[in-house]
């Protein structure tokens, strides 16, 4: 799948997966923010999983900055 045969079909997935995540960024920062108040009890997340999705947003996010 990596070869020039699937690049359109690659261009269009990518495309449409950063549409969807760009919904969520202002979100996600949004809830990061909270995070950092001098207010916050720790809440109900798990940290497990915010140490996951921080790699994964973070990947992601490298990957639309180089292309």
């Amino acid at each position: 799948m990596l070869s020039a045969d699937y690049a359109l079909m690659r261009a269009k997935n990518a495309a449409m997966w950063k549409d969807v995540f760009m919904e969520d960024i202002e979100v996600l920062e949004g809830m990061q923010a909270g995070r950092m108040a001098p207010s916050y009890d720790g809440g109900n997340f798990l940290q497990l999983w915010t140490i996951q999705h921080i790699i994964f947003i973070n990947g992601w996010r490298n990957c639309m900055r180089t292309g």
